[in-house]
């Protein structure tokens, strides 16, 4: 099992922590923004988002879970969702989840390397439910780095939402109040690591430092 050690400096996960929520913007429109699927109670947090990327014309196309998922459903809804929103059907991308990692965060983040990859994407946002972000982020650098792919991952979380309100989360299983639930994506977070599944922060870290496109903003 490896060391933890960095999941307990925090010094080091303060600074991830605010670098990913205030990330810097890139200076010119980006390929795509990837949403996260995320469940019913979280799921406007994202739409919203990726509807307003789009109007400000920040993005080329916005990118959703594949209806060729286990997401079928949710697919068709939040297609009819960002279309009502202003965003065009052909600007619209289902992503397949990855073979890699049964149905999850890391299936998703895996399947968008691929697809990064496959369209030439050089620059995108990602974004997830400000509740789910930070582990959707390094989930994502994680796929990038196991894939050796190059690629400008920009954050972008969703909007805020009530931290105190009971709701659903993570695939529709996990319940409890958002404030409370950010401890259990922490756990998450260090448990995968622990596995082998995800990067460290000093390495995530590594990545903003290196990254491309945002350098000298």
């Amino acid at each position: 099992m490896r060391s933890t050690k960095d999941y307990h400096d925090v010094q080091t996960v303060a600074e991830l922590i605010t670098r990913v929520f205030c990330d810097t913007r890139p200076r010119r429109k980006v390929d795509a923004v990837y949403i996260f699927g995320e469940s019913r109670d979280n799921e406007d947090s994202v739409l919203e988002t990726g509807i307003s990327l789009w109007k400000s014309g920040r993005v080329k196309r916005v990118c959703i879970p594949s209806q060729s998922s286990f997401w079928v459903t949710r697919h068709k809804e939040w297609k009819k969702r960002l279309m009502s929103g202003g965003v065009p059907e052909s600007r619209i991308l289902g992503i397949p989840l990855s073979h890699d990692f049964p149905p999850s965060t890391d299936a998703e983040a895996s399947g968008l390397a691929d697809n990064a990859k496959l369209h030439n994407w050089k620059n995108i946002f990602i974004t997830a439910t400000p509740l789910h972000h930070l582990r959707a982020f390094i989930s994502t650098i994680s796929a990038l780095d196991r894939k050796k792919i190059k690629l400008n991952i920009f954050n972008y979380a969703g909007s805020a939402q009530s931290w105190n309100k009971n709701i659903v989360h993570s695939q529709d299983i996990q319940r409890g109040t958002r404030r409370k639930l950010i401890y259990k994506e922490l756990e998450k977070i260090e448990h995968y690591f622990q596995k082998g599944d995800l990067i460290s922060p000093r390495k995530t870290l590594k990545y903003l430092d290196n990254r491309g496109e945002s350098k000298g903003q």
